[in-house]
């Protein structure tokens, strides 16, 4: 991922499904990742996903692969079905493909909603995530702090206009990791694509039966 190195933040816009505007159902998600809104994409996000994972898991459940313009694959996302050790949703990130580098669990839905980075599953926290809102929910910032309670980055859901954000299923983020070494900023790219799936995923089918993560 040395395409982040010299970078201090990232966009991340999630491409409209044409299918999912004219049908009310999503295909697999894709993603363009540029250094500026108005910037070529240096990475490109492709899901792998069952339809009905797509449509209806309450969990999201996902593979995702992060490619350069070659076409290269650098990254690989995985969201497994919960297990014994992991009872709540969680991301494996893995960079190059075959080398996990962290995993990223949720973890409570309860006040204030938190994710934890995790180095492997016996380690403990290096990162804590915290949801927009506090108890009160709403907003748009997702603050990252470390294990010494500072902030080191911050995932910001971008509001893309009323159209986009009702009728369709995709949404942009912005990441802002200036100092952090590229493991991490890798991590907080996997990062996003698990927000957008636990938090925003919802094609308009989804919405219609009342599914909200």
């Amino acid at each position: 991922m040395d395409c982040l190195a010299n970078l201090d933040s990232i966009v991340v816009n999630q491409n409209i499904d044409a299918m999912e505007f004219f049908t009310s159902f999503s295909s697999n998600r894709k993603y363009s990742v540029r250094s500026n809104p108005k910037a070529d994409a240096i990475l490109y996000a492709v899901q792998d996903n069952k339809f009905a994972d797509r449509q209806i898991r309450p969990n999201y459940f996902f593979t995702i692969k992060v490619m350069t313009k070659g076409m290269t694959q650098v990254m690989h996302v995985d969201s497994p079905r919960p297990d014994a050790y992991f009872k709540q949703p969680r991301i494996e990130v893995y960079a190059p493909p075959g080398n996990m580098i962290a995993i990223v669990k949720l973890h409570s839905m309860a006040c204030p909603r938190t994710l934890h980075v995790l180095k492997n599953k016996d380690s403990e926290v290096e990162y804590v995530i915290n949801a927009p809102g506090g108890c009160c929910g709403g907003g748009s910032l997702y603050h990252v702090v470390d294990a010494k309670k500072k902030e080191v980055a911050q995932i910001e859901k971008i509001i893309t206009g009323a159209f986009k954000e009702m009728y369709t299923g995709a949404d942009d983020f912005k990441v802002n990791f200036k100092g952090l070494d590229n493991r991490t900023k890798t991590i907080l790219l996997g990062t996003v694509f698990f927000l957008d799936g636990l938090f925003y995923e919802r094609s308009r089918a989804r919405k219609v039966i009342g599914v909200v993560y």
